[in-house]
């Protein structure tokens, strides 16, 4: 698919702007970020005035050593990566 209803959502407190990504793909065990969620998010990244940003999703975007917890990886993980730089 190329979209689908996400549940994404930003918060500020204490001098900090917090962004929850939805990367759920049920009934997949991978992640999956589509592109209006990364437009969403750049959105928030070009608009936000904290100097503290931090960004919380359930999948991992970056290898790791197991076999067994790398099925459960961002699948778009480079698109992610594009749009945090």
């Amino acid at each position: 698919p190329s979209h689908k209803e996400s549940f994404d959502y930003s918060i500020n407190h204490g001098g900090w702007s917090f962004y929850f990504l939805d990367s759920t793909v049920p009934p997949s065990v991978h992640g999956e970020i589509f592109p209006s969620q990364l437009e969403k998010l750049k959105e928030f990244l070009k608009n936000s005035s904290s100097a503290n940003i931090a960004i919380f999703m359930h999948h991992h975007p970056v290898d790791s050593d197991s076999p067994h917890m790398n099925q459960f990886i961002l699948k778009d993980k480079y698109a992610f990566i594009d749009v945090i730089k």
